[in-house]
Parts: C-alpha cells; structure tokens; sequence
C-alpha cells in the first residue's frame, strides 16, 4: 500500500533497466517504505546490473522479460511480474528508445520501433496496469516522459513525436483514473544517462539523481506533472506561442 506521504512499497517497473528508474528506485528505498521491486525489461543482462545495483539497497528485487517492442505480447508478458509482486501499489514507466533521426528518416522501421517502445508498448502496459489498480480503487501511475515530448522539433521528431504520444496517453489515463488512483507525468530536460551518451551535453543536463529527487518530490506534492527543472515549465509555455517557422531555426 502506499504510505502517508505517498510512496509505494511494492513496485513494478516497465523499462527495468532504466538509469533513471534505478535512481528513483534507490531514492524511494532509502527514503521510503519500498519493500519488493519487480524490474521489466527486454535484455537480461541490463535488468541484471539494474538489480545488482538495486540490491544495495533493498532485498526483494526480481527481474522478469518484457518486450515493449512486440505490444500485442505486452499482457501476457506482464503476467509473470504481478504473480510474483502479488499486489502493486504503484508502476513506474521508464522504457525508452532514442533512435537516430537520419537513420530513421531513411529506415520507417526505426520509426515503428520507436513508436512501439516509446508509446504503444507503454501505453498497452499500462492500459492493463491502470485496470487492475482501478478495481483495487488506489495506487499510482508515475509515467517518464520528457520535455521533448511537448515541443517536437526538427532534429529529433521521430524521439519526440512518440514520447509525445505517450505523454498525452499518460494525460487522458489521469482524467480517467485520478483521484482513486493517482497519475504522475515527469518532464525532465536533457538526462546525462547511457541513452544519452554520445549526444552534445548542454549546460544544464540534469543527472538521473536530480530527477529521482523530483520526482519523489513531485510525488509527495501530489503533481500530475512534474517538470524537471520546474523552470523548464515557464520554457514551453513562451515556446509553445512561437510559430513553427520561427520555432524550427532555433538551436533547441
């Protein structure tokens, strides 16, 4: 059940070897009530180093196979996970892909690959997630989005076109669910985590640590959505009135 202020103690994590998901784990194990964490992912042995990890802090830590790329699979491949966690009182989406925007102008197959990890899958998940917790009448929906996904631009629309999709999911499902069950929809700025590596680092990439602070913050607040910095909020909104033409030259 969720404690006082909020925070579970049986988790399920779609996207188990998440880096952020990691940090919000460790953050909700020393400084919550978190007892058992059911980690789902697709590569073993990334769900593996996640749990070795994990188990520093918390004993109870099971990984189980999840392919968010074949979304039809995505039910009965939750099975396994809800068995063992017997009850969940909170799920936590963290799964993601960010494909190379050239490669994926040239190959539509890396873009239903994105879409299928980045919004079906997820999206499939937690339609059968949201129906358990609802007949349960409590628990809670923390769903990683980005701030990519509410300004899509040029040079990464594929990545942020498909977190989009989720994100507005994520949006209807609290109008759906909220107050029994509460939804929450984290948009941070650019994470410095391995997804990422490669790519220029701005000046104010944030740390998986400074998200899973956030977040657990945000929880707590009760925020359906919660942006990482707050700042970056204030930043969409005067982005948001800018036309595309103006918006697409803009180094962002």
């Amino acid at each position: 059940m969720l404690n006082a202020n909020g925070l579970p103690q049986q988790l399920l994590v779609v996207g188990g070897g998440s880096d952020l998901a990691v940090a919000i784990i460790e953050r909700l194990a020393t400084d919550g009530p978190l007892e058992r964490v059911a980690l789902a992912g697709p590569r073993p042995a990334t769900l593996e180093r996640a749990r070795d990890r994990i188990r520093e802090h918390l004993d109870e830590v099971a990984t189980f196979h999840l392919d968010l790329a074949d979304p039809r699979a995505v039910p009965s491949d939750l099975e396994p996970a809800l068995e063992w966690l017997g009850s969940v009182d909170a799920v936590l989406v963290a799964a993601g892909v960010l494909p190379d925007q050239h490669a994926a102008e040239a190959d539509p197959a890396i873009v239903a690959n994105a879409f299928a990890v980045n919004a079906t899958g997820p999206a499939v998940a937690l339609s059968v997630l949201a129906d358990r917790l609802e007949r349960a009448g409590t628990g809670q929906l923390i769903v990683l989005s980005s701030v990519a996904a509410t300004v899509v631009r040029r040079r990464s629309y594929v990545y942020d076109a498909s977190k989009a999709a989720l994100d507005r999911f994520a949006l209807g499902l609290a109008d759906r669910l909220e107050p029994a069950v509460g939804v929450h929809i984290v948009r941070p700025m650019f994470v410095t985590t391995r997804m990422t590596e490669g790519l220029e680092r701005p000046p104010l990439a944030l740390s998986p640590e400074q998200v899973a602070r956030a977040t657990i913050a945000g929880i707590q607040a009760r925020q359906r959505v919660i942006w990482v910095p707050r700042a970056a909020a204030l930043g969409v909104m005067v982005l948001s009135v800018l036309p595309r033409t103006v918006l697409r030259r803009l180094p962002i």
